[in-house]
């Protein structure tokens, strides 16, 4: 009889351990899902942020990119009505020409190292 009860205190004493093991691997399981839930969000965010951060810079290429291509396309307009303009065109063409000139010298004056123009104003 004693051997019986020996042996029930056993049972229960390593069914108590074997559940007390099945909690801490399923907590730790838990924890672990969470962080990789977490870390995932995380990327996610971080990737968010940089495609934002690209798109902003495409804009910014974009527009530099349209008023290049502006000024050429106006400088090249005035360069070749200079020829056949009379002299009351000569000062509006010499006009606009001081507006691009001031244009251009705000741009540099604002982004000094600009690595895409292709002109030298010394």
């Amino acid at each position: 009889m004693i051997g019986w009860i020996i042996g029930g205190i056993l049972v229960i004493v390593l069914i108590a351990l074997v559940l007390w093991l099945v909690g801490i691997y399923n907590r730790f399981q838990s924890l672990k899902n969470s962080s990789e839930a977490t870390l995932g969000g995380q990327i996610r965010v971080a990737m968010k942020k940089r495609l934002d951060m690209i798109n902003q810079l495409l804009g910014a290429v974009q527009s530099y990119a349209s008023f290049e291509k502006e000024t050429l396309e106006k400088v090249t307009k005035m360069r070749s009505g200079v020829g056949a303009a009379g002299p009351g065109d000569l000062n509006e063409i010499e006009a606009e020409s001081r507006s691009i000139l001031g244009r251009l010298f705000a741009v540099v004056e604002s982004y000094p190292d600009l690595k895409t123009a292709r002109w030298s104003l010394n």
